[in-house]
């Protein structure tokens, strides 16, 4: 499962890029979403299982789906539009450190440990690493695209943690009501902006936003939100590093990309630090 949701967040970089040539990072980010939820809400049926939800869980949901998956996913839209996705991928991988403050100031069994911290530290060196000192001259330039994504880390930082809350037996439909309400949120914004049944999209980019729609989010929501439950908000977010390693790996399968010998040793470093990181937490069982 966790190999899995890093395949797919860190592929999705790709299709959005293709997708947002031809399709508005709103429209992307409803639609997406929209599908999403389509497909969780037909599984939870066809499963037999129905839609409900305990009062004392709706805010969480609220905000995971708000705070963490509607602006987050149109923050990575807008901003990638904008700038390259290394440097995308650079300012995604601060999620992890923001988590780790979050964590410790309200989890009781996440507190920050210097285990914790060293694989923080080893994982962003990985990543800076994997993409290339060229790709930190982007920094400075589209400041409004890199602020987007930003926001869009410490979306997900405040998602994780809040997620610790929800059940691992109820991953599926806590799944479903996320994506629902997001998609409640972001649907009609985008129809009353972007005007979708004006556009004309390339059949590339609506490949893409399925790919998205299906697999980044509606797949990786639900494993996302179980492992949250299961594993801890650190350990999860610590695939902000594990998932562009793979995309790496995917375009060199699939696009005949070129692997230098420095992505190797990055994710080697990556790996590594994941691996310090859940050392600690594993001698404390």
């Amino acid at each position: 499962m966790l190999l899995a949701l890093a395949v797919f967040w860190g592929t999705s970089f790709q299709f959005i890029k293709v997708a947002v040539e031809t399709m508005p990072p709103l429209t992307l980010a409803a639609a997406r979403i929209a599908l999403g939820a389509a497909f969780l809400f037909a599984v939870l049926r066809l499963r037999g299982a129905r839609l409900v939800v305990p009062g004392a869980r709706r805010g969480r949901m609220a905000v995971v789906a708000l705070v963490g998956t509607a602006g987050p996913l149109f923050l990575i839209a807008w901003g990638g539009a904008r700038i390259d996705s290394a440097v995308s991928a650079i300012q995604l991988a601060i999620t992890p450190l923001l988590v780790m403050m979050l964590a410790h100031i309200s989890l009781p069994d996440e507190k920050m440990t210097a285990s914790r911290a060293l694989g923080v530290a080893f994982g962003f060196v990985g990543m800076a690493l994997l993409i290339g000192p060229d790709a930190f001259a982007g920094f400075g330039a589209h400041v409004w695209g890199q602020l987007a994504v930003m926001l869009a880390a410490l979306g997900f930082a405040v998602s994780s943690v809040v997620a610790r809350g929800l059940s691992a037996g109820d991953a599926l439909a806590n799944a479903t009501v996320v994506l629902i309400v997001s998609a409640a949120a972001t649907v009609p914004v985008a129809l009353a902006i972007d005007r979708p049944w004006t556009l004309s999209p390339s059949g590339l980019s609506l490949a893409a936003v399925i790919w998205l729609g299906i697999l980044p989010t509606a797949v990786a929501t639900h494993i996302y939100l179980h492992l949250i439950a299961t594993t801890g908000a650190n350990f999860v977010t610590s695939l902000n590093y594990l998932s562009p390693p793979l995309g790496v790996l995917a375009g060199v399968l699939v696009l005949d990309d070129r692997l230098e010998p420095r992505m190797l040793i990055a994710m080697a470093v990556i790996m590594g630090g994941i691996a310090i990181a859940e050392l600690g937490r594993l001698r404390r069982r």
